[in-house]
């Protein structure tokens, strides 16, 4: 009997981020596209299980009772002599532990764990992934796992240089999951009724005040008459935009200046995005769901530079769509076009192509209705 290739997830993260379901959901479509894919829920809520619409992905076992049950399944079947892949949560991990003591602990506990599966035959994969300087016990941890890992990728080519210069290598670059949504043509809204939105985190010092004068001389260079909206897309950010969003009415009125708080719904979110001219953000991935809906991503970070947002602007060639929120506005920011998301995808495609069906003599896997366990 033939080794079957496996896949398996289980889904830990920023609940209340938008962009982490987006990612999650689609690192869980690209596995699920070629082979058997098992979800673990157990350790997330339902409100973000919805949000992911994993009830919707095709050729995935979820598993949502029973922690812990599904790390012993894959040591089986990995003991069995399958090839089993299991995929760790994407997205930026330096900066995760910090001088938290209690994180750190927690993280070698975690890379054990991770060990002992790799020492059964099961391959580690961390894909997706950006770094930040790191202090020097996310630099332990981030070694400790690359090691570990039977694939350790990074999403953009600065992650790539800093890992190499403090002598943890990746892999291979590969594009943002988020661009596996370029998979058909977005519906995008027939006029643009919004000039510009504004979706920001103010909990890392940029100050409601600062970032309020700042959007205010973007809608005064604006028509009189023109269209405006603060969007929330991360929980947490609700209250940062709230203020910006009453201090904005307050100069521009209420009727020009909608508050949209779209942090558990994909569609929600780009159903405004599709609306809306431009987009000023500093999350990367307000601005890449707003590209994907047709809108055109501005990059705005204090100082020009904001570590995983500018450094996947760069490989994009959006340099120019990156301002400094001292610099006032933007002129020539373009559009990313189909076209180039497309290519993302591909590559997307090709390196998954690379990980899971290589040298395997099965057929791609079928695709059929997910399943409950």
């Amino acid at each position: 009997m033939m080794p079957r290739t496996l896949g398996f997830m289980s889904v830990k993260t920023q609940f209340d981020n938008l962009g982490d379901a987006l990612i999650n959901k689609e690192l869980a479509a690209l596995v699920a596209a070629r082979v058997p894919l098992t979800i673990d829920l157990t350790r997330s809520p339902k409100s973000f299980h919805a949000t992911m619409g994993v009830e919707q992905l095709s050729n995935t076992r979820l598993i949502t009772s029973g922690r812990g049950r599904m790390l012993l399944d894959m040591a089986k079947q990995a003991i069995a002599g399958n090839r089993c892949y299991f995929f760790l949560n994407p997205g930026g991990l330096g900066g995760g532990v910090g001088d938290n003591t209690r994180a750190f602990v927690s993280s070698l506990v975690y890379n054990c764990i991770l060990l002992a599966l790799r020492c059964l035959g099961v391959r580690v994969c961390l894909v997706g992934v950006s770094f930040e300087p790191m202090t020097w016990r996310e630099r332990l941890v981030t070694r400790m796992r690359r090691r570990i890992c039977h694939a350790f990728v990074v999403r953009d080519e600065v992650s790539a240089r800093y890992l190499e210069r403090i002598g943890i290598p990746a892999d291979d670059v590969v594009p943002d999951l988020s661009f596996n949504l370029y998979q058909q043509p977005a519906t995008e809204a027939t006029s643009k009724q919004i000039a510009s939105a504004f979706s920001f985190r103010t909990d890392r010092g940029l100050s409601t005040a600062r970032l309020a004068e700042w959007a205010e001389r973007i809608i005064a260079e604006g028509a009189s008459d023109s269209h405006h909206a603060v969007i929330s897309q991360v929980g947490r950010d609700s209250r940062g935009m709230r203020e910006l969003h009453s201090r904005l009415c307050k100069r521009f009125g209420e009727e020009r200046i909608s508050l949209i708080e779209t942090d558990s719904s994909l569609e929600t979110a780009c159903h405004w995005y599709s609306m809306t001219e431009r987009v000023y953000s500093n999350r990367l991935h307000v601005l890449l769901l707003a590209a994907n809906a047709g809108a055109r991503p501005v990059a705005v970070l204090p100082g020009g530079n904001h570590g995983k947002v500018s450094a996947l602007f760069a490989d994009l060639g959006l340099s120019t769509n990156v301002v400094d929120m001292q610099g006032g506005t933007i002129e020539s920011a373009h559009d990313l076009s189909w076209a180039q998301g497309l290519a993302e995808r591909e590559r997307l495609d090709s390196y998954f192509d690379r990980l899971l069906l290589e040298r395997v003599s099965q057929p791609t896997a079928s695709h059929g209705n997910a399943s409950h366990a």
